[in-house]
């Protein structure tokens, strides 16, 4: 089991697991919490309630990289 190091136990305790947090609150959030070494990332789901089997509710799109797809 790894150990949680004081640093994330500290970010954890500011964060409600069960709270729904708008767009705007969650970057303030994620831009208040302390800087690391290394480049950070943040993951973010989305649940958009399209009936994949229904033709016409498909979601398409393209995102474009800084730096490329490679």
């Amino acid at each position: 089991m790894v150990k949680i190091s004081k640093r994330v136990k500290k970010l954890y305790e500011g964060i409600d697991r069960e709270k729904k947090y708008s767009l705007e609150e969650a970057l303030d959030s994620i831009s208040k919490s302390p800087k690391v070494k290394f480049d950070e990332t943040v993951e973010m789901h989305l649940h958009l309630n399209v009936n994949v089997k229904a033709s016409d509710q498909s979601v398409r799109g393209t995102v474009v990289l800084p730096h490329g797809t490679g």
